[in-house]
């Protein structure tokens, strides 16, 4: 192989690596390059698709310091590698060679996986780790495109999104299953009384049928996520009643006796309303609530506490929660509190 008009001879190779994808130009023996600067080579990939392959504009060498060993990055398919014997004279040594790499396409994730929802509700599919995402199928969903897309299908639904980054047109997939929970029925909560004493407790005791799930869940470690809080006490300090974020080991220093510091079941954030702390000769009435989500449930799911303190020398201190399926309003709900002789 020679430039057009000249007499030099050369050769190489374009070599494509099927497990890598990589294409290579291998540049072999030469003989001693012309005078002329006319007709220079240009050492590059050119394609209706040039997504496929990174670094695919011509290499660049000119009359600067840069060689076919040192050869600068191209900015365009046109830019030329200097081959001739003029000064400043330039050519490859035998063996030179050049590689366009692919893309390596991004890992993507999908949360939840798996996924599911409620008869009459819907779950937001979120995927990460590109710039551009595709679902499918179409059916269930409320878009095709996008990071985060809203399933509600009728049946369980298997969907994959491929991701793509920007300057790369290979993708990565990611599939995850949407399934409808049971609907659960007969639900019910029985106190173990329907009254009780100042410094007493109650036990507030879900069930029901056909429950797949937990019924109402919250551990508060990023706030109140949707949950409500009302107060309505009156005398003392009303605000220091409200139900309230703690973290854990939370240290409390009671009007009187010892002064208590509470953990929660996991160790973590919790959520407290304090009775003590609102002073004497008042009432706490304090409603922590989650909304139902669709019409067919009752108006709210709320957790009460009432407190009437009158005279009494020593108030109930706490109403503290980390959520479960089943609730109670005794100690074994609570955090871990060194509670006082009554």
């Amino acid at each position: 192989m020679r430039r057009q008009n000249e007499s030099e001879n050369f050769n190489f190779q374009i070599r494509l690596n099927t497990a890598t994808n990589a294409i290579v130009f291998i540049y072999g023996p030469r003989s001693t390059p012309d005078n002329a600067t006319t007709f220079q080579p240009e050492v590059g990939l050119r394609g209706s698709s040039n997504l496929l392959l990174s670094n695919l504009n011509s290499r660049r060498v000119e009359s600067g310091a840069e060689t076919w060993a040192n050869s600068l990055a191209g900015s365009s398919f046109s830019h030329k590698v200097r081959f001739t014997n003029s000064s400043p004279a330039k050519s490859w040594n035998n063996g030179q060679i050049y590689t366009w790499s692919a893309c390596t396409p991004p890992t993507v994730s999908v949360s939840p996986s798996p996924a599911s929802y409620c008869a009459g509700g819907s779950v937001a599919l979120t995927a990460s780790g590109a710039t551009n995402y595709a679902w499918s199928p179409a059916s269930g969903l409320s878009g095709t495109t996008g990071a985060t897309v809203t399933a509600n299908p009728s049946a369980l639904t298997v969907y994959t999104v491929s991701g793509t980054n920007s300057g790369c047109a290979f993708a990565g997939t990611q599939q995850v299953a949407v399934a409808i929970k049971g609907t659960p029925t007969a639900a019910s909560a029985t106190p173990s009384a329907t009254s009780a004493c100042a410094g007493s407790t109650i036990d507030l005791t879900g069930s029901a049928t056909n429950l797949p799930t937990t019924l109402l869940s919250n551990d508060f470690n990023s706030g109140f996520n949707g949950w409500a809080t009302e107060n309505t006490s009156t005398g003392g300090t009303v605000a220091d009643a409200a139900w309230t974020l703690r973290p854990d080991n939370y240290f409390y220093s009671a009007s009187s006796r010892s002064d208590p510091t509470f953990s929660s079941n996991d160790d973590t954030q919790f959520v407290l309303s304090n009775s003590d702390d609102q002073g004497s000769g008042g009432t706490t009435a304090t409603v922590l609530s989650r909304r139902a989500s669709t019409p067919k449930a009752t108006p709210h799911s709320a957790f009460r506490t009432t407190t009437t303190t009158g005279s009494i020398p020593e108030r109930p201190i706490v109403d503290a929660w980390k959520f479960r399926p089943t609730v109670r309003t005794g100690p074994s709900s609570r955090p871990t509190v060194p509670r006082k002789a009554r």
